[in-house]
């Protein structure tokens, strides 16, 4: 069973992002439906991890999910906290 990680602070991450960029290059090459279009270099896939790892802190987690028996990467979700409000309706007075 794999073993989920949650990081919200950009250091942690840098040991992984050579596998998430791996992972990322795999799944749009498997034709994953998760806003890459097909090819996408590891060099991209990269950099796009670069910059979540940017973006990790007050509003955005990052969780990660390893297989424990061979410690290798087996997927990730990324959770935007809505600070603002979402609803359409207007206040009443």
């Amino acid at each position: 069973m794999p073993a989920a990680v949650i990081f919200s602070g950009a250091g942690e991450l840098d040991s992984l992002l050579p596998s998430l960029a791996e992972l990322l290059v795999d799944a749009v090459a498997s034709g994953a439906s998760i806003g890459f279009l097909a090819p996408i270099s590891f060099a991209g896939a990269l950099e796009y991890w670069r910059s979540v790892r940017e973006a990790l802190g007050d509003s955005r987690l990052l969780l990660v999910w390893l297989d424990e028996a061979t410690g290798k990467l087996a997927g990730t979700v990324q959770l935007d906290l809505a600070l603002e409000r979402t609803d359409c309706t207007a206040p009443k007075s």
